[in-house]
């Protein structure tokens, strides 16, 4: 059956005329299955004789502008289909997208006409720009061409398609009826007028296109059309291997914990504010590859209904991104439309799974979050054991550590809007005692061989110093200074254990202005003590030892200020480094 099913296929397409220029017969190939496999874009998807052909046709949108080009779609649409068991490809494609929404648009409205012709490259190409009747006029030439090659397809996708007879999609729309392709997309006006007047054969999630993204469409297409074929189709997920570390999240989530912390200080907010937040920001990192802003919606929901524990919310957003995908495509197994699906995934999976959270994880978690909160506070609350971790902070900081222990840490502290006393000796121990290093390097220079040394030590210095003070970072500056110098490295690590003896138990946030610092911190006059004291013992011991070096090499060139040095200020902040 299937070798008759082919055989006609091909007397099919050999009976169809020669397309005319604009499009090349590219869907005339051979189409025997293979299992040879490639990588494409870092996908194993099936090679191009093993995959099916598809067509898209359609628009940016009737209602609303879903896309100022197609490229995104495509990419997210091609990337579902190569994980369809036997493979399938975006061959062709015929785009009319407009700047505005085309049930608002005019005749002048500025509009392009982007289309996809694989046997020459397969990203899309756009190739006319100009006002939208006349890319109407120009899609409607392209679809009448492309029509005669779709009985070599396997299924055509409509986007937000003009099927009225004459409109920009019509022919090829008629000619997918005619030949009883499986029809797949999104844009009920298009598809309705597809299936009662071509008699087109929608499948899968077929309907209408509200509340969906890009990714959840070609999730959604993707699913529907490996039905239709009778094929497996198995849409991309949470995979440990590639998805992003746990500590790198957790990491990246500091800046919205430092600020409900900070905020809290000064007015009473709920304890659990930032769980949302953390919800949103965790779903887009582990599901919006596949979900697109669709995750940041189930995510929010997800932190709302975790909102004991933001940490909750994080392990909430990691199980959900291993079932959204998975719902989706099963809405459209199960001939949901897009929209719905939409919803479900959007709303009712983080619900449900919210509730479960609620009912049996937040209590749980938040014990334990609170538990090592409550263990850092009670060791660090001790003079001696807080300096020890000072010195520690000091020696990681040097050998990579800090991003993997004691950022996490930090984090953890703050996660229900409490000050860190981590952050404190962040705070005293790398970027105060980093300033005073540097502020050394500005009172009193270190004899350079040559005037370009000495020039760019003060330039490191001045920028270490205003950055570390006035931003709380870049700590790195000064240890380039450290290297050369031992008494000014042995000055760091007692300025660190000094500062963190006289300030124990007070908590603040790393990632400030210093004066911000000490005005949020728990127990300011230890904070401030430790701020003296930490910027002052480096400060003192470079001096010093900077002038011994002057003493000792009187020929060495000595800047003291210079405008190369206020350049290299003026040149810019860097991003955080430590």
């Amino acid at each position: 059956l299937a070798a008759k099913l082919s055989q006609r296929r091909s007397s099919d397409v050999r009976s169809q005329p020669a397309p005319p220029s604009g499009w090349r017969p590219v869907l005339q190939t051979k189409k025997r299955l293979s299992s040879q496999m490639y990588v494409d874009k870092g996908v194993l998807v099936a090679s191009a004789s093993a995959r099916r052909r598809v067509v898209v046709v359609g628009s940016s949108g009737g209602s609303t502008v879903q896309f100022p080009a197609p490229v995104e779609f495509l990419e997210a649409l091609s990337q579902q289909l190569a994980r369809i068991s036997q493979g399938a490809a975006v061959v062709a494609a015929q785009f009319v997208c407009c700047e505005v929404a085309l049930d608002d648009a005019t005749p002048r409205s500025p509009a392009s006409l982007w289309i996809v012709d694989a046997s020459v490259s397969p990203e899309p190409k756009c190739v006319l720009r100009a006002e939208l009747v006349a890319v109407n006029r120009r899609a409607r030439e392209l679809d009448a061409a492309l029509a005669r090659s779709v009985p070599g397809f396997d299924a055509v996708v409509a986007l937000s398609a003009d099927a009225r007879a004459g409109g920009a999609n019509g022919d090829v729309l008629r000619a997918a009826g005619a030949s009883g392709l499986p029809v797949a997309g999104t844009g009920g006006s298009g598809l309705s007028v597809a299936a009662q007047q071509y008699g087109c054969r929608l499948c899968g999630n077929a309907g209408g296109s509200v509340a969906t993204s890009n990714r959840t469409k070609a999730i959604g297409i993707a699913a529907s059309l490996a039905g239709a074929w009778h094929e497996h189709y198995t849409p991309a997920t949470f995979d440990a291997k590639t998805a992003p570390h746990l500590r790198t999240v957790v990491n990246e989530l500091l800046p919205a914990l430092v600020g409900v912390a900070v905020v809290r200080r000064f007015v009473s907010l709920d304890t659990g504010l930032a769980a949302p937040a953390v919800g949103a920001f965790s779903a887009i990192r582990y599901a919006g590859g596949d979900l697109g802003p669709v995750a940041a919606l189930a995510g929010g929901i997800l932190g709302a209904l975790c909102a004991g524990s933001p940490a909750a919310a994080l392990l909430a957003s990691i199980a959900y991104a291993f079932a959204a995908p998975h719902a989706l495509a099963l809405c459209a197994r199960g001939r949901a439309p897009a929209t719905a699906a939409n919803f479900v995934v959007a709303g009712g999976l983080p619900v449900v799974l919210g509730g479960l959270w609620w009912l049996l994880l937040v209590g749980p978690v938040a014990w334990l979050t609170s538990l090592g909160r409550r263990i850092i506070r009670r060791l660090l609350g001790n003079a001696i054991l807080n300096a020890a971790a000072a010195a520690g902070v000091q020696y990681g900081a040097r050998r990579g550590w800090y991003h993997i222990y004691i950022l996490p840490l930090i984090c953890l502290e703050h996660e229900r809007g409490e000050l860190a006393c981590l952050g404190a000796l962040d705070a005293l121990a790398l970027v105060c005692v980093g300033c005073g290093a540097c502020a050394a390097q500005l009172a009193q220079p270190r004899p350079r061989p040559t005037k370009r040394e000495a020039d760019a030590d003060q330039a490191l210095a001045l920028r270490g110093l205003l950055v570390g003070g006035c931003c709380g970072d870049y700590v790195e500056a000064c240890h380039p200074f450290l290297a050369r110098d031992p008494i000014l490295d042995g000055a760091t690590y007692a300025g660190s254990v000094l500062a963190a003896l006289v300030s124990a138990g007070s908590a603040s946030s790393a990632y400030l202005p210093v004066p911000l610092s000490f005005l949020a911190a728990e127990r300011p006059g230890r904070f401030l003590f430790g701020v003296f004291v930490a910027f002052g013992v480096p400060f003192a011991a470079g001096c010093v030892s900077n002038m011994k070096a002057a003493r000792e090499n009187p020929a060495g060139v000595v800047r003291r200020g210079s405008a190369s040095a206020a350049a290299g200020v003026a040149a810019g902040v860097e991003s955080k480094t430590h």
